[in-house]
């Protein structure tokens, strides 16, 4: 889905951004997010109206569920207790035994990482599964990379789809996204290029910087929606301004720029975020 690069001749710039192409890793349309790598935050103990360590763990000991799997996510993040994965599973596994959904995808997470629990994947699905069917929109999207990966399963596009179309109802970005990654190549899905426009527009208004970026795949190239370049340089700009910068973007400016269509001040700005994005590798972030 890339354009061919018009052959130009070459310039110390040029050649700068051909360095920086071959150097960075990028996706491409059908980039999709990894799974969530940690379980989510827990409530700040700081502020004033929280309740104290001591009021959760009371609660947590006395058998609620929403308290331990607090206590849970305290110890996995180490927010106002020391850091300790061990007591982190153990929490999260007493709430997720009760049936709280939110403990269940965490634990999940747990099984999945292997922080605190010997990794099995087996179980990370079988906790995302529990939670998901409780229409949890997290453990929705995880199970769906699940079975999009293979983890612990056989790997099954159609049920990856139907569990990020899920999720992706739910507003989940990170769903929504993989959904419109996967009417785009077609996996688990008859290829529909208007439906993974829908869907990483509704991503990418939300500022998530993939789709932004897959958003303007699109436009650049007419799949879905009509070709508009200004469209299309519009997304990519969105997610170069969050240091997310595509190859095949990069290319395309570049293409543009040699056929007289764009500005030096676009292509300047497009190579100010590849030594941005070349700065946070170097810095090995």
């Amino acid at each position: 889905m890339r354009p061919m690069i018009v052959t130009a001749s070459p310039t110390s710039l040029l050649v700068f951004l051909a360095a920086a192409w071959l150097a960075l890793p990028g996706p491409s349309c059908a980039d999709t997010a990894s799974p969530t790598g940690t379980v989510l935050s827990a409530p700040s103990i700081a502020a004033s109206s929280a309740p104290s360590l001591t009021e959760i763990r009371t609660k947590a000991e006395q058998g609620d569920a929403a308290a331990q799997d607090t206590l849970g996510r305290m110890y996995y993040k180490g927010e106002g207790v020391g850091q300790n994965y061990a007591e982190a599973a153990e929490w999260c596994r007493k709430a997720a035994e009760q049936g709280f959904a939110k403990a269940q995808f965490d634990l999940g997470v747990i099984y999945a990482t292997g922080q605190g629990v010997t990794q099995n994947y087996t179980e990370a699905e079988k906790w995302y599964r529990e939670a998901a069917e409780q229409d949890y929109a997290p453990a929705q999207f995880n199970l769906g990379v699940v079975f999009a990966k293979g983890h612990g399963l056989t790997q099954d596009y159609t049920q990856a789809a139907r569990w990020y179309s899920k999720a992706a109802e739910h507003g989940y970005a990170l769903a929504q996204n993989n959904l419109g990654a996967m009417f785009a190549t077609g996996q688990g899905v008859t290829q529909n290029y208007t439906e993974a426009a829908k869907w990483y527009r509704k991503a990418a208004e939300q500022g998530y910087a993939p789709a932004q970026n897959n958003l303007g795949v699109l436009y650049r190239d007419g799949l879905g929606v009509p070709q508009d370049y200004a469209e299309g340089m519009k997304w990519f700009r969105r997610a170069a301004e969050q240091s997310y910068v595509d190859p095949g973007a990069m290319e395309w400016f570049i293409w543009r720029l040699f056929g007289g269509v764009i500005g030096l001040g676009t292509f300047a700005l497009s190579v100010y975020y590849v030594k941005k994005r070349m700065r946070r590798f170097t810095k090995g972030t």
